[in-house]
């Protein structure tokens, strides 16, 4: 019992650690905490409020998509009958990500590194699938691990000590879930909060190293109405998640499937996708159902056009900002500077252009540049 405690505050400090640098301003506070078997305190995370108003003038880092309008840091799930290409398709999504090209020739990426549990695969397998679909060129951003066995909490630590190794990987892929998590099932545990747990854990990890975390899992045989009623084991799974996958075929012998979307952050989509005989590639064939908005905000085009008047680089203060955008009838100073914290992450992603404050004795400075 006491080993199973001490793995927890190992974990939560790093939580309390992460979390301090995640935003310019925080409300934290920390409890020092003995364990019998180390001498120095740790410290574990306090949870406590803020109001509506300190969150709206927090300056939070901005979450890239790590494939735009799909993956965003968090937890996700890939759902499918065995065989039916999951494995395949993350591989083109490893590829893609750690060569920053566009997913499916579709879906824009955030170059990084990668890495891929492949928990069901030998290394000849890997080798095999990888030259198939991609050729024989160099490629050091893709991470691959295949002969591990370890499970729940011993698992998180194991990615820990990965991306302590490799701090550049925005993405985990994990083929595949039940692999991951072995047995964490008794006789007296209940099967939902055992799911939802299990993602729980990868999700919090998601989110305090600002990563994607991608589960691979399989579907029941049993048909559903609602597609994702079809994911094998409880709705505590999704219910986790921040979004998922579904990759499903009408016959298995066809070379065609749906792709499924939905989550917290991405617009719910449907594709249909056929895999390549040669390359074993996904490739889209169809959008059948794309709720992507994309309609793009007056704010930022008044920003970006003004910027790029400026040779790519304006610094001065929200007041300033105001009077040169012609904006006072619609903003405050306070109302103008939240609202560009919300649209930060657009102007880099789309426009490539950075966004950075810093305080002084005069006031708040802010600076727009083209990186």
């Amino acid at each position: 019992m006491e080993h199973e405690i001490k793995k927890e505050i190992d974990f939560e400090s790093c939580v309390a650690t992460e979390n301090q640098s995640q935003s310019h301003t925080t409300n934290m506070s920390i409890t020092e905490i003995k364990i019998k078997d180390k001498g120095e305190p740790q410290q574990k995370e306090c949870t406590v409020s803020k109001t509506m108003t300190q969150i709206l003038d927090t300056e939070y880092e901005c979450q890239l998509s790590v494939v735009e309008q799909l993956l965003f840091p968090g937890c996700y799930l890939l759902v499918g009958a065995p065989k039916i290409g999951k494995s395949f398709f993350c591989m083109q999504l490893a590829t893609d990500i750690s060569c920053g090209r566009d997913f499916l020739d579709y879906f824009k990426v955030e170059k990084s590194e990668v890495l891929y549990y492949a928990l069901e695969d030998t290394e000849v397998r890997i080798q095999k699938r990888y030259t198939t679909m991609n050729g024989f060129g160099d490629n050091d951003f893709f991470h691959v691990i295949w002969n591990i066995n370890l499970a729940n909490a011993e698992f998180e630590k194991e990615i820990m000590r990965e991306l302590k190794i490799y701090p550049n990987i925005k993405i985990v892929i994990i083929d595949t879930l039940q692999r991951a998590r072995a047995s964490c099932y008794s006789e007296n545990s209940n099967a939902y909060d055992a799911d939802y747990n299990f993602v729980a854990h990868l999700k919090k990890l998601a989110d305090i190293k600002s990563i994607c975390i991608l589960l691979v899992h399989h579907t029941r045989k049993k048909y559903a109405e609602d597609v994702f009623d079809e994911i094998s084991g409880t709705n505590g799974l999704l219910g986790a998640a921040d979004g998922a996958m579904i990759l499903k075929k009408d016959k298995r012998n066809q070379n065609t499937a749906i792709l499924t979307v939905t989550g917290r952050d991405v617009p719910d989509q449907e594709l249909r996708l056929c895999m390549e005989q040669d390359t074993h590639k996904w490739v889209i064939k169809e959008v059948l159902n794309d709720q992507v908005y994309r309609q793009e905000d007056e704010l930022v085009l008044e920003i970006v056009s003004f910027v790029r008047m400026n040779n790519g680089e304006w610094t001065g203060t929200y007041p300033q900002l105001l009077m040169e955008l012609k904006e006072k009838d619609k903003y405050t100073n306070s109302t103008l500077s939240r609202k560009i914290n919300t649209l930060c992450s657009v102007l880099r992603s789309d426009y490539g252009i950075e966004f950075e404050t810093k305080k002084k004795s005069t006031g708040k400075i802010i600076r727009f540049f083209e990186n």
